[in-house]
Order: structure tokens, then C-alpha cells, then sequence
């Protein structure tokens, strides 16, 4: 659905209104900067044949905001059609002059299943429909129709999802995550998945194969529509109480998010496959140490360097793919490494003479080992009653048996290593963590070296390290003050993998550079949602901001104190001075005449979320050219020098950039 608009400054509307064309380069006065991603349409159709198709896409938009609140469950279904047909002509998503008719055949389909869905739930016709089946959900994020299409075998049974009960056995689900593609928009997807099979055809499973944002890398945003798309298919499926197995796998940009999501949510697949891709930044890329980025941003490369999270695919069934001659044969080759690091084996197929591609007698391989690793017939690198977990951050913070809530230092390695001695209890050896949740590992434990009895061996049984040693706390016990926790410990990327709302400034800015800068980033950062991550913020001016809205949202406040009520009210409880003269956090001090800091952190109003300052996802232009190069650039707080004019890969010239603790306090220098 279009934001809404009502209430806002006339400058301010103008500016939002430019955000949303479908010119590539510019929205605000500022630098032109080149648009990446999706690919420059190359066959825009004249106008005279757009005109009356948009205005069709548009038109429905009060039905389907009916329908979305009368058919929650099946309205995205719809939904997902027209909002591609219309991206498409807004964005300008032509590359082909046939490109045009993807966009008639979706509106007819749209069309077609509008009608059918306004009669009632019952005639929702392709949920009863077999092979290639296009789907979709409202994804929590920002409250966009996402798109996903199923492969249902002709032959398979399908059981009544409101039958379905929890334990009962229901086909399995492989997540088929797909490479990069440039010009794989909405419409290109859509129309792709309405008819096109995938190269994995099992009798015994449905096919799920998600947007994923399109072309971000299976991350940030794309991380979270993939395991959404993954509950979104099983609910339709089987209904809520099903609990179906979930296969994870994928091929070039989607062997990389394999990797990635099978690595970072170990308790969520049965069995992992990747094909090529990625797993880190530095050696894909062949990057020369002396061309590495700024310290800070290879620190997060620990967000999604795979290797770092390597022992936690022990816990499962592991097989990856490889081409003989593919230069992405090298993501394997280094998980290989990392896991013979730690004394296992990666199970790797080579297509014998294979470029980037997949040969039949590999793919029946792989067929083979997901079939029986589903049955139980393969198994995970650890012997059973053995449990490995590994991280950098609590964005990523549960396996089998546990969950971090703590870490004594974030972006060091952390580990949990488990291991269950029959029904009794088992022994547990820590790194980095200060608090720990363990589920159904017996009644009696060791956690490194410390005896304890857990008085819910079939429960959860949390304990917390104080001055160097473990204590037993009640499992739902708050923490006391601000600390870093799972979905709240940065960076400012990190808000943008859940809800959050933009916070519009009220007026303007007494100092014209801040001002200047804020309408042309936030006008950038607008335009990239839609274009780059397919989808549409929700927004508010900050006037209109509710309790209900910091209770429900992460807060992307845009602006200083003097144009945003919302900062103006926050900002004495931030870590952060900011007046006309200087803009301070920790002994860093800057001219608020020049600099805009940029910073996440509890939200004073509402400390269970975030609230940003002047920033959206902060890979830009030139890291859409490589997709291994899409992860945060910026900490937990930056300073940003705005003489500097923003470009394909900065906001601005970085004056400086830190992290805060594990107590959200600034760390000296």
C-alpha cells in the first residue's frame, strides 16, 4: 500500500513524493548517485501503455485494504500481484519490450483472485491448486505484501489445515533460496514462479522458494522475509499447529544464504544444502589487506563471515555443492577448512567438469542425502547428545538446548558446547557468555567446572555469571538496567530486520548542511526500501507519533532537535550531546554545524526497542555490485561530516564510529 501523507509539511510531501518516482538517481538536491539495484530498465514502454495499466494496479487499493482486514491470511495472496504490477511501472522494470505483457498476465491473475476472495474465504481457488502456486505475506517488517511461490507435487495430498494437529506428520518444506538477479523484481518473480519448476523435483516435499527481498544476499531484511516466507508457508499449509520439517538450501547468491541462515538458526532445519556462493567478504573478494575497510566494518563482518559461526552446523546434517570449475567452489573449500578446524568433515559433492551449475547425477546426490537426513538415516558432525553453538552477536543467539541472553563482550568469539549424559544431566563449557538459558538437559550439571541441580530438568533451567562465577536465576528474571539482549545490541542495521517506523521531522533545521543532508538521505534511504528492498516504510511526521507506536515499533527518527519532536524529547536520556555548537558522544566532540550523528539505542520512550537516528541500512550503491558486500557499515554510533557529499558508498565523510558496551554505555577511546 502508498504511505499515507495526510498531516505532513507541504517541503516535506514534495520531498516523499520525489522519493517514490521512478527517476533512478535523484529525489532531493543533492549528488546524482547511480541506482545499482534493480538494473536501469533499458525497454520502458511509452507512457500511453503504462498509464492505464498503473492506474489499474492503483485502483484497488481500498480493496484491498478491505480484504487485508477481513482475509488476513489470503489477502497477500492478492495482494502480491498488484503490488509487483505496480512497483514495476512506478520503478520503470523493463529490460525486454515483452516485459510489458508480465504485467497484464499479473493483473489478471490479481484480478481474478480479487474477485474470488471478495465472494468469501471458500473460493480462493489456488489454495486448492497443484505444481506451481504463487503465495504471499504481510511481512512484520514494514507491513508489505512479500511474494513466494510454492511447488506442490500433482500427486501429493495435501491435509486440511484446520484438521492438522501438532505432531501430526505433514510433507516436509525445502526452502529453496535463489542467486542474484539483477532484474528479478516482484513482476519477474511472479510471473517465473506462476509456471516455472525448479531443478529440485522431490515426490515426498513442497518447494517454497521466497523473494527474499530480491537481490540483498539472503540478508538484513532478506534474512527475515526468508524464515517469515518459511512460518508463512506452513501456516497456509498445514495450518497453526503443525510443526513441519524445514530444509534450507540454495544455489550461488542462495548457496550463500544457505550458509548463512543455516548457520545462524541451527534449531530451525533438519538438514542443510548449499551449492557455491559466499561465506565471508575478504578472501571471496580477493580484498589485499591494505585495501580492508575501516576496523569497525570488519568487525561486522562478523555478522555474517560464515566460518565464525561454523559449529553450529554441527548440530545437523550438512552437505554442500560444488562445480569442478566453479570459482565459487571456494565456499565450500573454506567451510571445508573451517570445519576440519575443529576436527569434522563437510560432506562436499563436485559436479565432475561442472561450471556454475548443477549436473543431474549431483542433484539426485543431494536429493538422496536431504531424503535421508529427513528420515533420520544421516546425521549431524556432532554424536548424538552433543550440542556446539557459536557467535559474534545476540541477533543469533539459540541451537538445540539453549539460548544466550548475555555475552561479556559482543563481536568476540562466544561458544556453548553441551553435552547431555543420559537422562541425569550433562556438563556445559562456556566462552564469552555471562547469561545462559538451557532447555531439557537433565537435573544435574556442570557448566564450566560449577556444579548445579536444576529443579526443571524438562524445563528451562537459566543461569547468569557475576563476578566471575555461575549462579541460578528464575528463567524469566529482567535484566537490571539497560543491557545488551537478544534483538536489542546493535548495530543500526540490526533495526531494520524488525518493525520500525519513520519518524518525520516536523520542520526544518536551523543549520542549512543538517538540513540539506537529512532531505537528501532520507529521501535516499526511501527510495532504496522500495527499489532495493521491495517494500514501503511506514511513516509518520513525528507530531503524529503515539505511545502505541514506540511500544510497536523500532523508531527511525529523522532530523535534530530543533525539527523532531520525537528527538528533542529523547535526546537528554541518550549517550549523545547535541546542541547548536557541538555534537558530543563520549570524548569525542564534533561542530554541529558539520556533523549529523548517527546512532541506535534503547528507546527511551519504550526500552524493548530501538530508537535510530538519521539512518537507514547503511550498505549503499557500490556494495549492491557485489552482494557479499551488503552487510552493516556503521557500528552503533557515527558521527557524519556533511561537507562531505554522500555518495555510492558513504553518507558522508565518517568522523568518527564506536560501539557501545554491554550496558549500552560509550566505550572509552
Amino acid at each position: 500500500m502508498n504511505p499515507t501523507f495526510r498531516g505532513r509539511p507541504a517541503g516535506w510531501l514534495v520531498l516523499l513524493l520525489s522519493a517514490f518516482s521512478i527517476c533512478p538517481g535523484r529525489a532531493a538536491e543533492g549528488p546524482v548517485i547511480a541506482r545499482v539495484l534493480p538494473a536501469p530498465a533499458t525497454a520502458l514502454p511509452e507512457a500511453s501503455v503504462t498509464g492505464p495499466l498503473l492506474e489499474e494496479a492503483r485502483a484497488v487499493a481500498e480493496r484491498l485494504a478491505t480484504l487485508r482486514r477481513r482475509e488476513p491470511g489470503l489477502a497477500a495472496d492478492v495482494e502480491v500481484f498488484f503490488k509487483a504490477s505496480r512497483f514495476a511501472l512506478e520503478i520503470g522494470e523493463f529490460w525486454n519490450p515483452k516485459d510489458i505483457d508480465k504485467v497484464r498476465v499479473l493483473l489478471d491473475e490479481g484480478r481474478k483472485r480479487l474477485e474470488a476472495l471478495e465472494k468469501g474465504a471458500g473460493n480462493a481457488y489456488w489454495t486448492k491448486q497443484k505444481g506451481p502456486v504463487v503465495r504471499g505475506f504481510y511481512s512484520a517488517i514494514d507491513g508489505s505484501a512479500q511474494p513466494y511461490g510454492l511447488e506442490i507435487p500433482e500427486g501429493m495430498e495435501l491435509p486440511d489445515p484446520a484438521k492438522v494437529r501438532t505432531g501430526d506428520p505433514v510433507p516436509p518444506l525445502w526452502i529453496w533460496l535463489h542467486g542474484r538477479g539483477d532484474k528479478e523484481t516482484d513482476l519477474h518473480f511472479i510471473a517465473g514462479r506462476m509456471s516455472r519448476k525448479g531443478q529440485f523435483q522431490p515426490a515426498d516435499a513442497i518447494m517454497v522458494h521466497p523473494l527474499g527481498r530480491q537481490c540483498i544476499g539472503w540478508k538484513g531484511p532478506g534474512e527475515t522475509d526468508a524464515l517469515e516466507c518459511c512460518d508463512a508457508a506452513a501456516l497456509a499449509l498445514y495450518g497453526p499447529e503443525a510443526r513441519p520439517k524445514f530444509v534450507m538450501m540454495g544455489f550461488s547468491m542462495g548457496g550463500a544464504g544457505s550458509w548463512q541462515l543455516g548457520a545462524h538458526h541451527p534449531w530451525k532445519w533438519s538438514v542443510v544444502h548449499a551449492g557455491a556462493g559466499f561465506v565471508d567478504v575478504a578472501r571471496f573478494t580477493s580484498l589485499p589487506k591494505d585495501q580492508y575497510p575501516a576496523g569497525f566494518v570488519q568487525t561486522l563482518w562478523g555478522v555474517y563471515n560464515v566460518p565464525l559461526y561454523v559449529r553450529n552446523l554441527f548440530n545437523l546434517p550438512v552437505i554442500a555443492y560444488s562445480g569442478e570449475v566453479d570459482k565459487q567452489r571456494d565456499a565450500a573449500e573454506y567451510m571445508s577448512e573451517a570445519f576440519q578446524a575443529e576436527g569434522r568433515q563437510l560432506r562436499h559433492v563436485i559436479g565432475a567438469g561442472m561450471p556454475h551449475k548443477y549436473d543431474p547425477a549431483s542433484i539426485q546426490i543431494v536429493t538422496d542425502f536431504v531424503q535421508r537426513a529427513l528420515r533420520g538415516e544421516e546425521t549431524a558432525s556432532n554424536p548424538p547428545g552433543q550440542i556446539s553453538f557459536q557467535t559474534r552477536t545476540l541477533r543469533y543467539h539459540r541451537a538445540p538446548h539453549l539460548r544466550l541472553n548475555g555475552l561479556e563482550e559482543h563481536w568476540l568469539d562466544s561458544r556453548v558446547d553441551i553435552r547431555l549424559e543420559g537422562p541425569g544431566g550433562g556438563r556445559v563449557e562456556t566462552r564469552n557468555v555471562r547469561d545462559l538459558t538451557l532447555t531439557e538437559v537433565g537435573a544435574r550439571l556442570t557448566v564450566d567446572g560449577s556444579a548445579f541441580v536444576n529443579p526443571q530438568p524438562r524445563g528451562d533451567f537459566r543461569i547468569v555469571k557475576s563476578g566471575g562465577a555461575w549462579k541460578a536465576v528464575p528463567p524469566d528474571q529482567a535484566p537490571v538496567g539497560l543491557r545488551k539482549v537478544p534483538g536489542l545490541q546493535g548495530p543500526v542495521d540490526d533495526a531494520f530486520m524488525d518493525p520500525f517506523l519513520v519518524v518525520l521531522p516536523d520542520g526544518s533545521s536551523k543549520n542549512p548542511r543538517v538540513e540539506q543532508w537529512v532531505q537528501f538521505e532520507l529521501a535516499h534511504f526511501l527510495r532504496r526500501w522500495r527499489e532495493v528492498f521491495r517494500g514501503e516504510a511506514r511513516v509518520k511526521q513525528a507530531s503524529e507519533v503515539t505511545p502505541e507506536d514506540a511500544a510497536r515499533y523500532h523508531l527511525v527518527c529523522w532530523g535534530d532537535a530543533g525539527s523532531n519532536a520525537i528527538i528533542r524529547k529523547v535526546l537528554p536520556k541518550l549517550p549523545l550531546g547535541w546542541d547548536a555548537e557541538r555534537a558530543v558522544i563520549g570524548s569525542v566532540s564534533v561542530p554541529a554545524a558539520t556533523h549529523v550523528p548517527v546512532l541506535i539505542y534503547p528507546n527511551p520512550l519504550q526500552p524493548s526497542r530501538y530508537l535510530v537516528l538519521n539512518s537507514g541500512p547503511t550498505f549503499r550503491e557500490n556494495d549492491d555490485r557485489n552482494n557479499s558486500q551488503q552487510n552493516p557499515k556503521l557500528p552503533d554510533w557515527a558521527f557524519i561530516d556533511v561537507t562531505v557529499p554522500p555518495d555510492d558508498k558513504q553518507p558522508g565523510r565518517v568522523a568518527a564510529a564506536g560501539f557501545f558496551d554491554e550496558e549500552w554505555r560509550v566505550k572509552a577511546r
